[in-house]
């Protein structure tokens, strides 16, 4: 689990607890998921990859920032 979380640390945007922010291409997404079904183990570890769209409402609490690129993965 440690390999995996640092793999999303190295390249995240943003990170609460175990919720990392991405903003990755169709590409990085593919090599991001190629990466982690290396790295976890299915029957103890779960890795959720959520798309969101332009259409989605962001909330932050504090001094949140909405991101410039419409093009983004929620990664939790």
């Amino acid at each position: 689990m440690r390999a995996a979380l640092s793999l999303l640390k190295g390249i995240a945007s943003g990170c609460q607890k175990s919720v990392f922010e991405c903003f990755l291409t169709g590409g990085e997404r593919r090599e991001l998921v190629k990466a982690m079904i290396g790295i976890i183990n299915p029957a103890e570890d779960r890795f959720l990859l959520l798309p969101l769209t332009a259409t989605d409402e962001i909330k932050t609490l504090g001094k949140g920032v909405a991101p410039g690129d419409h093009s983004y993965w929620y990664i939790g």
